[in-house]
């Protein structure tokens, strides 16, 4: 597997880390108790006390990733699976519980035949698979690995249709899923990923036969949410941006479960469209300049304000076009020296800094207050 460097180097790089922050937070004090090893420099030393250095245990962390199944996703699935396999690898490697998820909307019902109750907030079509998990064996998790990979480059069956993206569908019950997830691992930190390349189906709205739409688009609507009790604003189907209520319902994930929250958005556009999106310039020219070097560059952004802690949109083209070869040629009068080699190294890390956005989160994220699962 060619991210199996990729790998090494993260989990390498993630125990320097974490022993980093590990020793950054030692704390050392005096005991009280005389240190007989110090004992002979009482005449010109006043500290000859013991000392306790106090190491902190880590927390254990475990990670809930939802990936977009859908149809647009077709052209990405191939390389967006290779970091999706190099983030269970990783999590394996260093003993981090997960679960992965993917979602559609093929498959199902009709989202209303089962709801006979009015003012019920409904819904779309949702189909939700429970594809890897750290629960699997290794026979279990490489069969696994092996049917995504056939079904991610183009060998899933015509039956099984990708269909739409029902992200507000599986938002309302990932608080469930996490909470499930959190006790049984007993995690004290819970990252919840996601993963999609594009925004939200519309949701169906309110399940009210007696209140026409046209006559309730005055109307104001609410969630009460039975865990919290906390109110929400909601939008029925048609009458606002789907946007709205997604942001809500990460809203409502936060205050449910205490995750961390970290989107991810498989982009296929220019950066002024991007721009016009998220308004990452604020109508700033010099900023926008800023932003757009920033871009070209990393071939990703982070935004900021979008209902996550951390919101990453990602160049789906360089996703796909990487070049993952290492450039070193020594044959005829093109003999590497060492300054060609450390120019061809550091070109080549800057290409694969998309592939490694994901990854890096993930070492970033646990490195600090990681504790080994069992």
């Amino acid at each position: 597997m060619k991210e199996k460097e990729t790998i090494s180097f993260l989990v390498k790089e993630f125990e320097q880390r974490k022993a980093a922050e590990l020793y950054a937070k030692i704390n050392v004090a005096k005991t009280g108790v005389i240190d007989t090893n110090k004992l002979h420099t009482y005449k010109y030393n006043d500290d000859i006390f013991r000392r306790i250095a106090t190491i902190p245990k880590g927390k254990n962390h475990g990670f809930v990733m939802f990936l977009d199944w859908s149809g647009s996703m077709t052209h990405n699935l191939k390389n967006t699976l290779k970091q999706l396999f190099s983030l269970c690898l990783f999590c394996k490697q260093i003993g981090v519980p997960f679960e992965v998820y993917a979602f559609k909307d093929c498959g199902c019902d009709n989202p209303f035949s089962y709801l006979n109750k009015e003012n019920v907030i409904a819904g779309g079509n949702l189909v939700l698979r429970n594809f890897l998990s750290s629960r699997m064996n290794v026979e279990e998790f490489n069969f696994a690995m092996t049917c995504l990979w056939f079904a991610g480059t183009g060998g899933h069956l015509s039956t099984d249709g990708m269909g739409g993206t029902p992200l507000n569908e599986a938002l309302m019950i990932a608080p469930k899923i996490i909470n499930d997830f959190k006790a049984r691992n007993k995690l004290e930190i819970t990252n919840v990923i996601v993963l999609t390349d594009g925004e939200s189906n519309p949701s169906c709205g309110i399940k009210n036969e007696t209140t026409p739409r046209v006559h309730g688009q005055n109307r104001k609507y609410f969630y009460v949410d039975p865990a919290t009790r906390k109110t929400y604003d909601w939008q029925p189907y048609g009458w606002s941006l789907t946007e709205s209520n997604t942001n809500t319902l990460l809203r409502i994930i936060k205050d449910n479960t205490g995750c961390n929250l970290v989107g991810f958005y498989l982009y296929d556009g220019s950066f002024k469209r991007l721009d016009n999106q998220f308004n990452v310039s604020n109508y700033n020219p010099e900023a926008f300049l800023k932003a757009r070097k920033y871009w070209n560059e990393n071939k990703y952004y982070p935004i900021r304000s979008v209902g996550y802690d951390e919101y990453y949109v990602i160049d789906s083209n360089a996703l796909r076009n990487t070049n993952n070869e290492l450039a070193i040629d020594n044959t005829g009068d093109k003999k590497m020296t060492t300054k060609k080699m450390v120019s061809a190294f550091t070109k080549f890390a800057q290409k694969k800094t998309v592939n490694r956005v994901l990854l890096r989160q993930f070492s970033e994220r646990i490195a600090g207050h990681s504790k080994k699962v069992a």
